[in-house]
């Protein structure tokens, strides 16, 4: 879990790091407004009302802030100082910047992001690989015999069954059918200049058939190459260049 939490908190600083120059555009009122919920104009008379009011566009000042105390509570997380408390903090941060503006991209993974940022707020992650183990050992203090380990079980369960559940959708939707919805992925929102690269010379057919083809293998495997100890350094490796 330690492991874990600072190699997510390293892609979590990256990944809204990387939202610094678009902070008044995306998360402000002076720039694209696609809140979730809309502020009622009579007042507010239900949750749905509620939740506009709350997760409502802001100043850009305000914006900043919001945003300022988003990468403070990961970088906290990331180290482990005052873990839980942080935590907690980037999962509401998280939970308002969804509903303020990543929502409409329809993205499963900014809900599998918060199923398991919950679940580490309710773990004790930072008694390893942390600021706060390092401060305990210096002050001669030792930590508990046992750590509950179910955190981690649930998160590991959690995403074996996107990928096993992604393969099962992918085997009854006739898209799948062939490799034309890969062909396009690489030349759709999601493609990179490799992808342009590879999609302008690779014609054959066949080929995005067989990546097709590849990619449901792969994640109907997930309970097998993620639960079985012998095959989990090859399914890791797998899944690794899969994503590439």
């Amino acid at each position: 879990l330690g492991v874990f939490r600072v190699l997510s908190g390293v892609y979590f600083l990256i990944e809204w790091g990387l939202r610094a120059p678009h902070v008044n555009l995306f998360f402000s009122n002076r720039g694209f407004d696609f809140p979730a919920y809309k502020v009622p104009p009579d007042g507010v008379q239900s949750i749905s009302d509620a939740m506009g009011w709350l997760l409502q566009p802001v100043p850009p000042t305000v914006a900043w802030i919001i945003y300022l105390i988003m990468m403070t509570a990961i970088a906290l997380y990331t180290i482990g100082w005052w873990t839980r408390p942080a935590t907690i903090v980037f999962l509401a941060l998280y939970f308002y910047y969804f509903n303020l503006q990543l929502y409409p991209l329809n993205a499963s993974y900014d809900r599998l992001f918060m199923q398991t940022i919950a679940l580490m707020a309710v773990s004790r992650c930072d008694e390893a690989v942390s600021l706060a183990a390092w401060h305990r050992r210096r002050r001669g203090k030792r930590n508990d015999e046992t750590i509950p380990f179910w955190p981690a079980r649930l998160i590991a369960v959690q995403f074996m069954l996107v990928y096993f559940g992604t393969g099962l959708h992918k085997i009854m939707s006739p898209a799948w059918n062939n490799g034309d919805l890969m062909e396009y992925t690489l030349i759709g929102p999601w493609a990179t200049r490799p992808a342009f690269w590879f999609a302008r010379n690779v014609r054959e057919p066949w080929v995005y058939d067989l990546i097709a083809l590849s990619t449901i293998v792969f994640e109907l495997y997930a309970p097998v190459g993620l639960w079985w100890r012998r095959m989990q350094p090859a399914y890791f490796v797998a899944g690794f260049l899969f994503h590439l």
